[in-house]
């Protein structure tokens, strides 16, 4: 599975919730006019496929069966990672933070108007996003400055600063789910990095995981993903105490840290009540706010 795939993959797991949800976790609408219709009825077949492939589908069941997957086990990590980070862009935004540092984050919802967005992506992957942009009407946004350039590395700073970045502004960086595609040790050296350009005070949300992540073999929904995932997954994960210690060596305190169980709290229950289904949050994924100190 190549990064482009679960581009897409995510993208229609935040359509397929709007489309399927009367109250939403996130609205997902612009995530389903990136895709359009057309791609969206091919992804939903193609991850059908996948499914009957994956499980023993009886004939006839296919699409209820990828329904039942595609939310108990597809849009569990992006709608629960959309929601936490969107509500500490807000929190930021009000609090002063000017610009907004995409690295992990799918650029599907709008952001504040006065936030300058820095979105770095390698090449191929900028390419592929700006049509899912064009298909959503979007050519241009005058606050969105795309940085091409591998994270890995460190010439995505040199561009950063050459489309003006500012390094004294109050920053919020998204990694969004980028740990579980990056080993200890390039995690560490991205937040060394970011360490150096984002002023005290500046926040980093992502997402991380936990042991168990790759051990439960019981939760047909970690199975699940882990194999969609397989050859994306660096296999690196953290117990919280770990997490906590891993970011005060880099310079950040562990502001906001939420489990599964307080993720579905704060964000699943109420809609769960009135859409009287059962809302999955993806198990042993932990959800973090850092501050720079």
């Amino acid at each position: 599975m190549k990064y482009t795939d679960k581009l897409y993959t995510d993208l229609f797991a935040l359509a397929h919730h709007w489309a399927n949800m009367a109250c939403r976790v996130v609205d997902g609408g612009f995530a389903y006019k990136m895709l359009g219709e057309r791609l969206y009825s091919e992804t939903e077949n193609r991850i059908k496929d996948t499914i009957c492939n994956y499980l023993d589908i009886k004939p006839g069941c296919e699409k209820s069966a990828a329904d039942s997957i595609v939310f108990s086990s597809l849009s569990p990590l992006p709608v629960a990672l959309a929601a936490f980070s969107e509500r500490c862009i807000r929190t930021a935004s009000k609090l002063g933070a000017t610009q907004l540092l995409l690295m992990g984050g799918l650029f599907t919802a709008p952001y504040p108007d006065k936030t300058e967005i820095f979105r770095i992506d390698k090449p191929e992957v900028q390419a592929v996003k700006e049509s899912l942009l064009a298909r959503a009407g979007c050519v241009s946004f005058a606050n969105l400055h795309r940085i091409a350039g591998d994270i890995l590395s460190s010439e995505w700073i040199y561009s950063l600063h050459e489309n003006g970045y500012n390094a004294e502004s109050p920053t919020t960086v998204i990694l969004g789910d980028l740990p579980l595609y990056l080993d200890e040790k390039s995690f560490k050296q991205l937040l060394a990095s970011l360490f150096k350009i984002i002023p005290q005070g500046s926040g980093i949300v992502f997402c991380y995981p936990e042991r168990q992540f790759f051990t439960d073999t019981d939760r047909i929904s970690t199975a699940f993903l882990r194999r969609r995932q397989k050859n994306l997954l660096s296999g690196a994960s953290y117990s919280e105490v770990q997490m906590e210690k891993l970011l005060s060596d880099q310079g950040f305190r562990l502001y906001e840290h939420l489990n599964p169980r307080q993720v579905h709290s704060q964000f699943f229950h109420n809609r769960e009540i009135i859409n009287r289904r059962k809302l999955a949050v993806c198990d042993h994924i932990n959800y973090c706010l850092a501050v720079k100190k």
